[in-house]
């Protein structure tokens, strides 16, 4: 069961200011130094770790998710920012909208960088043994998340009545399915 704790995120501010631009975010000549330095601040302070598996036999996890007939395996990620994000968050309660709006991308993106972190290492996992993940899938019901209990304690994550704690954690999987072989035509 790999565990990685303290790996470094990339952010990107390309990808960021994309994502604000998509929601018709109004820029200004400031906001890309905002964005950096929000960056640099997030990745001083934050406390990434992942746990995930990958379960031969799908139905052993004890996650409530759908399980195609044809899966041979079963991937379950979790993956935290840590406490320092709500920190981070917190900071800018009475900051303008905007910079609210800045630092909530800035803390999603790196939620998401953590994420992908473990599912790229999967995903090449996967395609060695000529299979693909199908979508991946959260896992947020109270049920699955008391069956991976152990599982998310090794990297200090906790499920409440309120959602998973540290906030900025997640938790998916994904099963392995054989890649079919194309018919070559004569």
């Amino acid at each position: 069961m790999p565990k990685v704790k303290k790996f470094n995120l990339k952010l990107s501010v390309y990808q960021i200011q994309q994502s604000l631009r998509r929601k018709k975010f109004p820029f200004s000549d400031e906001t890309i130094q905002e964005i950096s330095g929000m960056c640099s601040e997030l990745m001083e302070s934050v406390s990434t770790a992942v746990h995930f598996d990958t379960f031969r036999d799908p139905s052993s996890v004890g996650l409530k998710c759908p399980t195609p007939d044809a899966a041979v395996a079963l991937s379950v990620v979790a993956s935290t920012i840590g406490d320092a994000a709500e920190d981070f968050m917190s900071r800018r309660a009475d900051s303008s909208e905007v910079s609210r709006e800045i630092a909530a991308a800035v803390v999603s993106h790196a939620a998401h960088e953590a994420k992908r972190f473990a599912w790229k290492i999967i995903s090449d996992e996967a395609a060695l043994d000529k299979c693909e993940l199908t979508e991946k899938t959260p896992v947020t019901d109270a049920e699955s998340l008391a069956a991976i209990k152990d599982f998310l304690g090794k990297i200090d994550i906790f499920s409440t009545e309120n959602g998973l704690k540290p906030v900025y954690s997640f938790v998916e999987s994904a099963c392995w399915m054989p890649i079919k072989k194309k018919k070559s035509g004569s």
